[in-house]
């Protein structure tokens, strides 16, 4: 089952240039972290031959980070030694830090399927790092056979104060395809054409009432639009 992904900076929630999208790491299989940790003839703690164990983690796929960085929270206060204000205004979103969420921009994935396909997004539960330790990541699923959405790293941190650095190559999350069948990876180009139908599509959940719309109404509102199959012409005119 092909799944079309790309890496993608989404403004104008983050203004600035971003980050070159050379620098986004490829999606790679999650359990491949774990090969060679467990002793193969022990079955006591090699859970990597468990049938379970494998049919979850058949199609999940880790998402790295592009580049190095670092920040401080203390008492909701957020600084960095990094780089100067205006990366740091392009890349540390503050949603609430009294309760200390945040999201991160200067890098982002996409991921595209020509049929109805749930997709997880989760925190890297088989990964160890700093970031991993330190935040818990906020979760979510949607059908990216029917809505066509960047994934936004956002995260609550555990501890304030604390401080945070990730290196670039760490996993930050996992993406999990729900189906049986094999998963084949394609890379496509984000030409301007296609980013601008991804703002308008991304642009949906701004200037509404208080009121909450499932997902259900943002999947009726693209099949509607009739942009999907526009969409998926213009992805597969850019594959790399």
């Amino acid at each position: 089952m092909n799944v079309y992904w790309s890496p993608i900076i989404m403004k104008p929630v983050f203004t600035g240039e971003g980050m070159s999208h050379l620098r986004v790491p490829e999606p790679t299989l999650a359990s491949n972290i774990l090969k060679g940790t467990f002793d193969e003839n022990n079955r006591s703690s090699n859970f990597m031959k468990c049938p379970s164990f494998n049919k979850q983690q058949k199609n999940v796929y880790a998402l790295k980070f592009g580049y190095t960085y670092g920040f401080e929270i203390n008492k909701g206060n957020v600084k960095t030694e990094f780089y100067d204000q205006s990366f740091f205004n392009d890349t540390i979103l503050l949603r609430d830090p009294k309760n200390k969420i945040l999201s991160l921009g200067r890098m982002g994935y996409i991921f595209i399927s020509e049929t109805s396909l749930e997709m997880d997004f989760t925190g890297a539960y088989l990964d160890n790092n700093d970031f991993v330790n330190k935040t818990t990541v906020i979760p979510g699923s949607f059908d990216i056979g029917k809505w066509f959405r960047p994934l936004e790293l956002s995260f609550i941190i555990k501890n304030d104060p604390s401080k945070i650095k990730y290196s670039e190559g760490d996993t930050y999350g996992y993406v999990n395809f729900k189906t049986e069948k094999k998963i084949k990876l394609k890379k496509f180009h984000v030409t301007p054409e296609i980013n601008l139908i991804i703002e308008h599509i991304s642009s949906t959940k701004n200037n509404k009432l208080n009121q909450v719309n499932g997902l259900s109404w943002f999947y009726d509102l693209l099949d509607k639009s009739k942009y999907k199959n526009k969409m998926l012409k213009l992805v597969k005119e850019n594959i790399l």
